[in-house]
Parts: structure tokens; C-alpha cells; sequence
């Protein structure tokens, strides 16, 4: 009964690793692993190992294995397939499950090693794709794990959760056929965040091969132009998978209605191996997301409020000059000066404003009438 406990409780706390495709290899207690020959002409092969073999064909490549503790450490070594964690994430099953694809192709050279303090061993091994009909043409993954044995889960009579701890290498194995690589955005969606937007794009891999998603995504605002709030990422996406990353965009000065705007790139070519060709081949695709209303800053508010009262207040003046010319024009009537006449005089008589007949009638100061003069006057008021 104990030992079915010990069971359950092990394979429940055991931690998978998940290995995402831009990072180095999970280093737990000083503990970890790289590959020890990378290709210098392709970056990620400095985290992930990454072959390309055809049915019957084998390569070779080998584990760099650290020991950055200050003791000596026994290191268990394995290869075991792996599966996609939910977010399209890539993760390593478990040294228990069976061994069906990646893990079962890798014959690790030894399975078990002794490093001294802050020293490190190369592990060889090679890779071996079954020659048979029934391997499938694309990527397949899996992993190298990497644990010491001071860390390894040991049986238990008491109850509770026991945790072991490990580190893993993706190991990328494409075999060669018609190789498709193909991206779609299902979607952008839009939230907030300490005042901040975030922007998440789904993303979909139609292919069957991973590919990395170069994505720019920017505030567009409903007149067509960017502001400078934007952001610039890669996501690899795992091949007939769904990947979804954040971004956070500052809020715009000015606000208005926007959409977030997803701009991603992919290398196209299927002759290039995963990591190569970032910026030849290169197909881009585009979408936005529903249109939402964006608060400006309180300083943009803020000039805002004072242009839109000024706009106000010109348009108010326009209105009311375009009205007098109206009334001028319909109503006012013509009138001869006489020698008694000043501008108050006929202001008073007409209930209007001095200064309002001598703008309409384009007199300058020091407003002398002259007898005979014609004036436009308004109505005498009955």
C-alpha cells in the first residue's frame, strides 16, 4: 500500500520541465546542460539540439553536463518523447512513460556520470530514425534530461506530495519530405493592466514543422496612422499547435479609437532548418483586433479638453459672423447721413451697438460720418 502511494505521489509531484524553444537548458541547483557542439552559422543550436535525418539515418552530437555546485555530483542522464503542455508549450514526459518517438531513436553513451565541484563532462550520443514507412514526414521533439541523484525522489512512508527536480534539452529531429510551413492569426485580443494594454495574439502553426513568429504589434489608431507604443517579439510555435504570447503597450497620449495590431513574419523556405533564414523567405501576415476606445494620459486630457474648448469657441464665432451677414444682408437697411448724425446718435436710435455699425460698415476710428454717406443701419425696433 505504501509503495502504491509512493507511486501515485511520485508521478503526481515529479516537475515536467517545459523547454521553450528560445531558452537555454532549465538549470535546477546548479545542475543543468547544453549542447556541447552547436552550429555556429544557427543560434539555437546553442539550447536545443536540432537534426535533419532521413529514415534509416543516424548523426551524433554530444551533452555538455554542469556541475556548478560546490560538491560532487552523480548525474543521471535520459531521452524521453515529448508532448505539447497546454499554451501550445512544449514539454518533456515523463522517464516512466513509454518511449515511442524522439526519446527511443537517442542512445545516450552513458546514462550516468560523476563531475566534480564547478566542473563539467561531454556526454556523447547519437540519434538513429527507425527505417520504416510509418515515420511521418516533419518535426518530431523530444528530450535529454539532466538529473542529479541528490534530487531524485526517493520512496517514503509518509504521506504527501514528493518532488524531483530536472532539467531538459529539446531535441528537434525533422525528417525530410514535404516539409509545410504555414502560420494564421486566429486572433487579438485586447486587455488592461496597470494601466497598460495588453495585446494577445493567437497564434496557429498549420504546419508540420515548428517555425518562429516575428511579431511587431502596435496601436493603430481609427485614422490609419501607428503611435509609438509598440512591441517586437519572436514566439516559436510548435507545429499543429496554438501559441499565444502578452505584450504590454503603453497607454497612448492622446487616446482616441485604436486597434492592436499584429504584424508577424516566418520563414517560408523548407529547406531551411528551424533557427535559419530570420530575414530571407520571409512571409508576413496581419490582423488586428476589434476596435476599442483608449483613455489619453492625464496631461494629454488635459490639452485636449483646452483645443476642443478653443475649436468651441471659433466655430461659435464663426456661426455668429455668417448669422449678422445673413442679417445684414436681409434685414438691415440703407440710410443717408445727415450733418447731425455720429455713430452713437444712430446706435442709440436703432437700439444697437456703435461699435457693431461701425465693423459692419468698415469705418476706422476716428469715425467721422460724412453728410451723404450711405450706412447700413438695422431696424428700428417697434
Amino acid at each position: 500500500m505504501n509503495r502504491l502511494k509512493y507511486l501515485i505521489t511520485a508521478v503526481v509531484g515529479v516537475v515536467a520541465i517545459l523547454v521553450p524553444a528560445t531558452a537555454l537548458a532549465i538549470n535546477y541547483g546548479g545542475i543543468g546542460g547544453r549542447p556541447a557542439y552547436p552550429n555556429p552559422n544557427n543560434a539555437r543550436t546553442q539550447s536545443i539540439f536540432i537534426f535533419e535525418l532521413k529514415p534509416g539515418q543516424q548523426a551524433s552530437n554530444a551533452v555538455l553536463v554542469l556541475n556548478n555546485t560546490n560538491q560532487a555530483q552523480t548525474i543521471n542522464l535520459d531521452s524521453v518523447d515529448s508532448e505539447l503542455a497546454s499554451g501550445g508549450n512544449f514539454t518533456c514526459r515523463q522517464a516512466v512513460e513509454p518511449k515511442l518517438d524522439v526519446g527511443a531513436w537517442i542512445t545516450l553513451s552513458s546514462t550516468n556520470v560523476t563531475i566534480a565541484p564547478f566542473s563539467n563532462q561531454v556526454v556523447p550520443f547519437t540519434v538513429m530514425v527507425p527505417n520504416s514507412h510509418s515515420i511521418s514526414v516533419g518535426e518530431h521533439d523530444g528530450c535529454i534530461t539532466i538529473q542529479a541523484v541528490s534530487q531524485t525522489a526517493k520512496p517514503s512512508n509518509t504521506s504527501g506530495i514528493v518532488l524531483s527536480f530536472r532539467s531538459a534539452i529539446r531535441v528537434v529531429v525533422t525528417v525530410p519530405g514535404k516539409i509545410i510551413k504555414k502560420l494564421s492569426v486566429l486572433n487579438v485580443a485586447v486587455g488592461t493592466k496597470s494601466g497598460n494594454y495588453i495585446v494577445s495574439p493567437v497564434i496557429k502553426n498549420e504546419g508540420n514543422v515548428s517555425l518562429d513568429a516575428y511579431q511587431t504589434i502596435r496601436l493603430v489608431s481609427i485614422f490609419g496612422f501607428s503611435v509609438t507604443s509598440s512591441k517586437e517579439g519572436s514566439t516559436p510555435v510548435l507545429p499543429q499547435s496554438i501559441a499565444s504570447q502578452e505584450y504590454t503597450l503603453k497607454k497612448p497620449f492622446w487616446g482616441g479609437l485604436y486597434r492592436a495590431r499584429d504584424v508577424v513574419s516566418y520563414n517560408n523556405d523548407p529547406s531551411t532548418q528551424l533557427g535559419e533564414g530570420r530575414t530571407v523567405n520571409q512571409t508576413i501576415i496581419t490582423k488586428s483586433s476589434a476596435l476599442f476606445y483608449a483613455w489619453p494620459a492625464p496631461l494629454g486630457l488635459l490639452i485636449e479638453v483646452i483645443v476642443l474648448i478653443f475649436l468651441i469657441y471659433l466655430i461659435f464665432q464663426f456661426v455668429r459672423k455668417m448669422n449678422h451677414r445673413q442679417d445684414v444682408k436681409q434685414k438691415w437697411e440703407s440710410y443717408k447721413v445727415n450733418d447731425k448724425d455720429t455713430l452713437q446718435s444712430l446706435a442709440h436710435e436703432r437700439s444697437s451697438s456703435w461699435k457693431l455699425i461701425a465693423k459692419t460698415n468698415k469705418l476706422k476710428p476716428p469715425y467721422h460720418l460724412e453728410k451723404g454717406s450711405s450706412l447700413k443701419l438695422p431696424p428700428k425696433k417697434k
